[in-house]
């Protein structure tokens, strides 16, 4: 009876649902059956990924940050530094099994210890992130929007140094942006309002 809004699949036939009221459901059958886990927090949850079997972060309003090394059994929360409780954090995304991105309404943050410690990302200040996501250690992008709700792209090519503004150029105008796709470090595909994709090939 409760909204959601991120699923990750850690394997074959073990997946992760989050969702409003800190709603954490596992499965263990493929999606045929779910179980309610005990998330630790009453905070909405909009965003999950995992980066193996067993370890996995979850993120969403308030500053709220859990993190899994149990397969999503028991969740233990983490915070930023400096801490924030305005964040409302909505995507998140492994680029290897260490290092993960988590994408803000204010900004970027950064783990490099698997999501015991968080940092604002250097270059990737922006309002109203969306989505991340990563193709390899080197490659990923997020998707944000300005206040007339107009959609950007700010990629990064060098591990998250920095991310360069990329999409749309500067004659371009598109629609809020709500994910972003790495599937590989070469392709990308970003979607957003009244049925707007586009998709990279560099």
């Amino acid at each position: 009876d409760r909204t959601l809004y991120g699923v990750s699949f850690m394997g074959a036939v073990e997946a992760i649902v989050v969702g409003e009221y800190g709603t954490i459901l596992k499965s263990t059958d493929a999606g045929m059956t779910w179980a309610q886990q005990n998330s630790t927090t009453r905070n909405n949850l909009y965003g999950v990924n995992f980066a193996s079997s067993n370890t996995g972060i979850a993120v969403g309003d308030s500053g709220t940050i859990l993190t899994t090394s149990s397969a999503g059994l028991f969740w233990t929360r983490r915070h930023t530094t400096p801490i924030t409780f305005s964040e409302y954090f909505k995507s998140v995304s492994f680029p290897d099994p260490f290092t993960a991105y988590i994408c803000g309404e204010l900004t970027v943050y950064k783990t490099t210890d698997a999501g015991i410690s968080w940092y604002p990302a250097r270059g990737a200040s922006e309002s109203r992130g969306q989505s991340i996501s990563f193709g390899d250690s080197l490659h990923g992008g997020f998707v944000y929007s300005d206040k007339y709700g107009a959609g950007y792209t700010r990629c990064t090519s060098n591990g998250g140094i920095t991310f360069d503004s990329t999409y749309p150029s500067s004659i371009d105008h598109t629609p809020n942006l709500f994910g972003i796709c790495f599937s590989d470090r070469q392709h990308a595909t970003v979607v957003g309002a009244f049925g707007y994709i586009a998709h990279s090939t560099d």
